[in-house]
């Protein structure tokens, strides 16, 4: 018997992030926000239609500077540490 999954694995993804107990967000390679839940909205006093699209930047305060140089120096592909393998 093969178990089958009601929803795609993305919206069961979007369903973990919307519903995780805390503040959520997703991040493009660009530094854009592209999945926020409930949470982040409450915890930045911002509506959803406001996080989306926006740049990670505004949410992080002027004194940690260095944020877009860290985000820009990622790697492209994931890296997987040796004990998750």
């Amino acid at each position: 018997m093969t178990a089958t999954l009601p929803v795609s694995p993305a919206a069961l993804f979007e369903n973990l992030v919307e519903f995780a107990p805390d503040a959520m967000l997703v991040v493009n390679a660009a530094g854009k926000i592209i999945l926020a839940n409930r949470t982040a909205e409450a915890l930045f006093g911002l509506n959803r239609d406001e996080l989306l699209g926006a740049p990670i930047e505004q949410l992080i305060p002027d004194d940690c500077g260095l944020h877009t140089r860290h985000r820009l120096s990622t790697p492209k592909t994931p890296v997987h540490a040796k004990w998750a393998r």
